[in-house]
């Protein structure tokens, strides 16, 4: 396995406050302003069955797990190599967080132990033989017809710079078709790519949704022209999720 470096120990440490600039007293806030998002994730992408077995790699102070959790699902476990994420994530009662390396915990699970995968912005921080490693590693480790859901940040998106650059653990930007190309290469069937839009649950957030969709339609005419790929899969958005089966 990839050795760690001594970047990664110093920035990790304190990754909530320094990154996030947020501390236990925020998480609260934080939750509620993402709680549509995150709802409106797990209504679309999440498994029915809420007794499937979910892993979320990388999951921070357990935001996704927090309202997975508020929704019913039984079989959640959630790994983060930042203690203080994971701190503010037992305070949330969230006891199926743990310490640990994404990698490590990776090549400890058993083969075909778990229905779904989740990596929220994790791959990024990877360099490209660990991101090889973990897609190889997330194959094992899912169940015949299992998926993972992924979102990195798109390097297609009209502010990408704004993301990748603002965190300085990034290591690697992806497009729609590098990240069809890793999944591949470690024989996913399947790979489903879509834009990661603004969630409508008030006038603010409608009005962000309709100016969105006028300046992506500008861009997509920019790109067509300079391209002239009419192919209608671009994705423009910052961020882009995606969605790998087994």
């Amino acid at each position: 396995m990839p050795a760690k470096t001594e970047y990664r120990d110093r920035f990790y440490k304190s990754y909530l406050s320094t990154h996030s600039h947020a501390t236990f007293g925020s998480v609260d806030r934080d939750l509620i302003s993402r709680g549509p998002y995150l709802k409106a994730l797990i209504k679309r992408w999440l498994p029915k069955n809420m007794d499937e077995s979910i892993l979320d790699l990388g999951c921070g102070y357990g935001a996704l797990l927090y309202f997975l959790r508020n929704a019913g699902y039984q079989k959640l476990r959630g790994v983060d190599s930042s203690s203080e994420s994971v701190n503010a994530a037992k305070k949330l009662g969230l006891n199926f967080v743990e310490f640990g390396d994404v990698l490590k915990t990776l090549l400890e699970a058993r083969d075909s132990s778990y229905d779904m995968l989740i990596s929220f912005d994790i791959l990024e921080h990877l360099t490209r033989d660990e991101i090889l490693l973990c897609a190889d590693q997330a194959y094992r480790i899912l169940k015949p017809g299992g998926k993972w859901l992924i979102h990195v940040p798109n390097a297609e998106g009209i502010f990408s710079g704004s993301v990748f650059f603002g965190d300085l653990t990034h290591e690697t930007l992806f497009t729609r078709q590098s990240l069809r190309q890793v999944m591949s290469v470690a024989r996913f069937k399947s790979v489903r790519v879509f834009e990661d839009v603004p969630v409508v649950h008030g006038i603010p957030s409608a009005l962000r949704f309709i100016i969105w969709k006028v300046s992506r339609t500008i861009f997509y005419i920019i790109y067509v022209a300079e391209t002239g790929d009419c192919s209608g899969d671009l994705v423009l958005s910052q961020d882009l999720l995606a969605i790998a089966e087994k």
